[in-house]
């Protein structure tokens, strides 16, 4: 597969990753994260409601504890438990999945609807250093978390899972910006998925607009909407309308639909896109993204198509929904 196709291979997978440390995932996406946690990976689809789902996620967003609860102790290697509690056993990692398994049973989606003005993710509500989780649903905000992943080169992407891998994104927050570098190589990739706790349906909006700027230095930034009819039903965590053929072919059968931004201004200003923008999805919609059927992530895909390394420097500011009289 050429880094042309990358869309084909979605970072959506890291959801079904471990919760300890970098691990390679198929078709050469690799967590990033090792203090995602059990509990985290619940608020990624897994609890048994999305008000728990989004609970969790506030919780995790709020977290300030030198060692929070799910953060991995340097000295034990587990999971904290947060201040005045005793840390858990480290959980063993679940059995890779079966590669020929079927999708099982599409999943309730839930439709839950965006704040009345438009508010996707504001990064002065964004989590660092610890997990990435966001939103603020004390102020009725969406919240979710970050998922992120790397290829260091043209697929399939083998990668040491112990070393590090320089296409690797790199994320700091000042005063409510997000700003993520990376050294990303030719055909290589890196990301991150914004995903949220909630199934949303902003189908009282027109479209997305991202706030952000700085350098792509020779790479395009691919904005994927995780519409639910093209994420791949993944009943463990509770998400996703897409049936897939097999485990192994997943996220070549369900592709999101998805715009392309190719240059970014130094400073950060509005890009916006409408609805009828996004396009590619895999299976088709029609249009090909109806909001109104619900949204399940962000995904910002970075692809080198220099000739020589591109290194990464772009700031967020924040993401939200188009409203109907912009």
């Amino acid at each position: 597969m050429s880094q042309m196709d990358s869309s084909k291979i979605s970072s959506t997978e890291s959801h079904s990753g471990t919760a300890a440390a970098r691990a390679p995932v198929a078709l050469g996406c690799i967590l990033l994260g090792a203090s995602v946690v059990a509990g985290l990976l619940g608020a990624c689809g897994g609890e048994t409601d999305a008000t728990t789902r989004r609970q969790i996620a506030n919780d995790l967003r709020s977290a300030n504890n030198s060692a929070p609860a799910g953060e991995l102790d340097p000295a034990t290697g587990q999971a904290g438990a947060g201040a005045g509690a005793a840390p858990p056993p480290a959980a063993p990692p679940p059995p890779p999945p079966d590669p020929t398994a079927g999708p099982g049973t599409p999943q309730n989606c839930g439709l839950t609807e965006p704040p009345m003005d438009g508010t996707f993710i504001k990064f002065t509500e964004y989590n660092l250093p610890t997990v990435g989780a966001w939103g603020d649903n004390a102020v009725g905000h969406i919240t979710g978390g970050t998922s992120m992943y790397s290829c260091a080169g043209t697929a399939p992407c083998v990668v040491d899972p112990g070393a590090v891998n320089p296409a690797d994104l790199v994320r700091s927050l000042t005063a409510g910006i997000l700003n993520v570098k990376a050294t990303v190589p030719p055909t290589g990739y890196t990301g991150m998925v914004l995903w949220t706790a909630p199934c949303i349906a902003p189908a009282k909006f027109d479209g997305l607009r991202l706030v952000l700027g700085g350098d792509l230095a020779g790479a395009r930034l691919v904005v994927k909407l995780q519409a639910y009819p093209n994420y791949p039903i993944d009943v463990t965590n509770m998400k996703g309308g897409c049936k897939f053929l097999t485990e192994a072919t997943k996220f070549s059968d369900c592709v999101p639909p998805e715009v392309t931004i190719s240059m970014l201004t130094a400073e950060s200003a509005p890009q916006s896109f409408l609805w009828s923008e996004f396009t590619g999805g895999t299976p088709l919609q029609t249009p090909a993204l109806d909001p109104a059927k619900g949204l399940v992530g962000l995904e910002l895909q970075f692809q080198c198509q220099a000739a020589t390394d591109c290194a990464i420097d772009v700031n967020f500011e924040s993401a939200s929904f188009i409203l109907p009289t912009q």
